[in-house]
């Protein structure tokens, strides 16, 4: 399971974006969760599910690289 640890924010509203991320990091919310929780469309809290989502796509890729060189 791998969860969120830290975020990097800067900007007009990071100090939201920033609270939202301290949640989710004490929270030990799994990246699948963040992935599959319905946010607002179009909102910058939505970027946390686009961000979840890259790296699960990253983490397979990996994965799928690892057992073709087996």
């Amino acid at each position: 399971c791998h969860t969120l640890v830290g975020v990097h924010i800067m900007g007009e509203g990071a100090n939201e974006l920033i609270q939202l991320g301290s949640i989710l990091i004490h929270a030990r919310v799994a990246l699948q969760q963040v992935s599959k929780t319905p946010f607002a469309a179009v909102t910058l809290s939505g970027l946390y599910q686009v961000a979840c989502d890259d790296a699960l796509m990253k983490l397979n890729m990996i994965r799928q690289r690892r057992g073709q060189s087996q």
